[in-house]
């Protein structure tokens, strides 16, 4: 039985590929994977070639897909037919980077196999990483739950994928939510959902405080963007000594293949702690899913189009920056295997 497979052939470089589907060993299952969600920024600096410890080309990028199990070993029969969320099939004949842009997974379960109501359309399911990497945010902002986070002034810079669910995620934890972006499409996905949404006029940080006199308690920077980081720290309220409370936060959300800069004593001066996840734990897709399911957490919208495996290279290039072409109204794409 054959899989296909998204592959990263070269730098810049997509293809289509076969394998396979291995025999189920002991302990795994065997997913037909439904929808596979583009995980922008990761996946964009592995094509580019720029991903820190990337294995080498070709390799199957991806990691969040959502499908059915259709077969299952002994000691996994009670997964049988359930709608599930995986990272990527652990088990296959080609390199896997991180192997979760498949027709079919092998998974042994574990943290990175998750069910889901069969109410949430795989595309939203796809999503669940993701969300979940925003969830994991919202947790390291917050000192005992998201509960602390009501009221609290929270400015969300940038509105690429993450950045969207970052906003639903503080939007929904009660916080008082203003979310900046240049682009009008990514500003009204927010409106939609009650968020406050702005463009930038002048620095980051002249724009919050045009809302917010004293600055942010928590700015959540999704850019990716190195020179937007110190204009981030500086859209903090800076507390006058010798009132001191709980500093300001900065969440950075974006992610980089080097080294970023931002002046020390600007972030001292506000006493803030700087926040970086790196990931998300199983809870973190655990808490994503159920709460698409129960409608708290909406993320219509934020998947720009379902599109086939066969459109890969067109929708890996229309996820490149404005500059080299790409499309400044895209935040990702999910791809239909069942297609």
């Amino acid at each position: 039985m054959q899989g296909r497979a998204i592959l990263f052939t070269g730098v810049g470089e997509v293809g289509l590929g076969q394998f396979e589907i291995p025999t189920l060993e002991p302990g795994e299952v065997l997913i037909e994977v439904h929808a596979s969600a583009i995980s922008p920024g990761t996946e964009m600096r592995s094509l580019a070639g720029q991903q820190p410890n990337s294995e080498s080309f070709p390799f199957i990028p991806g990691y969040a897909a959502a499908g059915k199990v259709i077969a299952t070993a002994e000691e996994t029969e009670e997964w049988a037919g359930k709608a599930v969320f995986t990272s990527g099939t652990q088990r296959v004949s080609i390199t896997r980077m991180w192997g979760g842009h498949v027709s079919h997974a092998v998974v042994k379960p574990g943290r990175t196999l998750q069910a889901f109501d069969e109410k949430v359309p795989v595309r939203h399911a796809a999503l669940g990483k993701m969300a979940g990497i925003a969830h994991r945010g919202l947790v390291m902002a917050s000192h005992h739950g998201a509960d602390d986070l009501k009221g609290a002034k929270v400015a969300i810079v940038g509105l690429g994928l993450i950045g969207q669910l970052s906003a639903r995620w503080f939007h929904r934890a009660g916080a008082d939510v203003l979310a900046l972006d240049l682009t009008a499409s990514r500003r009204t996905l927010v409106e939609k959902i009650g968020v406050r949404a702005i463009a930038p006029e002048g620095t980051v940080s002249e724009t919050v405080r045009s809302v917010w006199e004293a600055g942010a308690d928590v700015v959540v920077d999704c850019t990716g963007a190195p020179g937007v980081l110190p204009e981030s720290i500086r859209a903090m309220r800076q507390d006058p000594w010798p009132e001191w409370g709980a500093g300001p936060k900065l969440v950075i959300q974006g992610s980089y293949p080097e080294n970023v800069v931002f002046n020390y004593q600007e972030a001292f001066l506000h006493e803030s702690t700087i926040l970086m996840p790196r990931d998300c734990a199983a809870s973190d897709v655990r808490a994503s899913l159920d709460a698409m399911a129960d409608g708290s957490f909406d993320v219509n919208g934020l998947v720009t189009e379902f599109v086939t495996p066969e459109q890969g290279q067109a929708t890996y290039n229309r996820l490149r920056s404005p500059s080299q072409g790409g499309d400044p109204e895209a935040l990702t794409f999910a791809f239909n295997w069942r297609a």
